[in-house]
Protein backbone atom coordinates (compact mmCIF):
# COMPACT_ATOMS: atom_id res chain seq x y z
CA UNK A 1 0.00 0.00 0.00
CA UNK A 2 2.93 2.59 0.78
CA UNK A 3 4.43 1.81 -2.64
CA UNK A 4 1.00 2.60 -4.68
CA UNK A 5 0.73 5.97 -2.54
CA UNK A 6 4.14 6.84 -3.61
CA UNK A 7 4.01 6.31 -6.86
CA UNK A 8 0.65 8.12 -7.16
CA UNK A 9 2.60 10.89 -5.47
CA UNK A 10 5.51 10.90 -7.52
CA UNK A 11 2.87 11.31 -10.71
CA UNK A 12 1.25 14.11 -9.20
CA UNK A 13 4.20 16.17 -8.83
CA UNK A 14 5.82 15.21 -12.16
CA UNK A 15 2.25 16.18 -14.09
CA UNK A 16 2.74 19.85 -12.09
CA UNK A 17 6.45 20.47 -13.04
CA UNK A 18 4.67 19.95 -16.92
CA UNK A 19 2.41 22.28 -16.72
CA UNK A 20 4.45 25.37 -16.11
CA UNK A 21 5.87 25.09 -19.59
CA UNK A 22 6.35 28.46 -21.16
CA UNK A 23 5.38 28.48 -24.85
CA UNK A 24 7.47 30.83 -26.94
CA UNK A 25 6.31 32.80 -29.73
CA UNK A 26 7.26 32.30 -33.78
CA UNK A 27 9.85 34.59 -34.41
CA UNK A 28 10.46 35.27 -38.30
CA UNK A 29 8.27 36.71 -41.27
CA UNK A 30 6.38 35.50 -44.24
CA UNK A 31 7.98 36.01 -47.55
CA UNK A 32 6.59 35.08 -51.19
CA UNK A 33 7.85 35.35 -54.16
CA UNK A 34 5.87 35.33 -57.43
CA UNK A 35 7.30 35.33 -60.95
CA UNK A 36 5.72 35.76 -63.73
CA UNK A 37 5.54 37.39 -67.85
CA UNK A 38 3.48 39.87 -69.99
CA UNK A 39 3.12 39.29 -73.20
CA UNK A 40 1.90 41.45 -76.46
CA UNK A 41 1.40 41.33 -80.45
CA UNK A 42 3.57 43.05 -82.28
CA UNK A 43 1.60 44.95 -85.60
CA UNK A 44 -1.48 43.25 -86.38
CA UNK A 45 -1.36 41.39 -83.05
CA UNK A 46 -1.85 44.10 -80.85
CA UNK A 47 -4.73 42.38 -79.15
CA UNK A 48 -2.80 39.87 -78.32
CA UNK A 49 -1.73 40.25 -75.14
CA UNK A 50 -1.58 38.61 -71.92
CA UNK A 51 -0.21 37.63 -68.23
CA UNK A 52 1.24 34.22 -67.16
CA UNK A 53 1.92 33.51 -63.68
CA UNK A 54 4.65 31.09 -64.06
CA UNK A 55 5.50 30.54 -59.69
CA UNK A 56 5.17 31.11 -56.45
CA UNK A 57 7.28 30.56 -53.41
CA UNK A 58 5.92 31.06 -49.87
CA UNK A 59 8.33 30.58 -47.42
CA UNK A 60 9.02 31.82 -43.25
Amino acid sequence: MKFIMAGLLSCVGITAQAQDTKVEEPKGKATVQMFGNFHTGFGSENDNCRFELERTYFGF
